[in-house]
């Protein structure tokens, strides 16, 4: 079962870098902070959030890490939940460095995740126990939140 997860990890990790690096490069080249261009950006977003989801299932592929798509979507699944999580929580890096190994290591834990879901070996209850904690995450981040509202 350990077999699929780091390898995928690994994969998941060098592709949220690439991704961080080519949004950070799609916000520059835009290069307007006016409201008129935020649909252009966000498009641009998108394409790069698709590009990234099938070259993630490319690689996991070529790595025997099968099925590929399956797993690159349960990791995005698990992005889309730890960025929830990071919204509600104050403690987002807000420097450059920090907030690349921040998505390097948010990638690589939601490629470790995807592979081990997706793994036909796992028995089912441990699927349903990860899966269940991956959704505690931002309703964990937004109790949080709401506690530091109250004081």
């Amino acid at each position: 079962m350990g077999m699929r997860a780091g390898p995928a990890a690994v994969v998941s990790g060098v592709v949220g870098v690439a991704w961080w690096l080519a949004s950070r490069l799609a916000w520059a080249a835009v290069g307007c902070g006016d409201w008129g261009c935020l649909p252009y950006t966000l498009g641009l977003q998108l394409v790069l959030a698709l590009a990234t989801l099938a070259g993630a299932a490319a690689l996991l592929n070529s790595l025997e890490i099968r099925p590929g798509g399956r797993t690159a979507l349960v990791a995005a699944s698990v992005l889309v939940a730890l960025w929830v999580a990071a919204k509600a929580l104050p403690w987002w890096p807000p420097y450059r460095v920090a907030g690349l190994l921040a998505t390097c290591g948010s990638f690589a834990a939601a490629g470790a995740v995807g592979a081990f879901v997706t793994d036909a070996r796992v028995h089912p209850w441990w699927r349903f126990l990860l899966l269940a904690a991956v959704l505690a995450v931002p309703a964990a981040g937004f109790m949080v939140q709401a506690g530091n509202a109250w004081t």
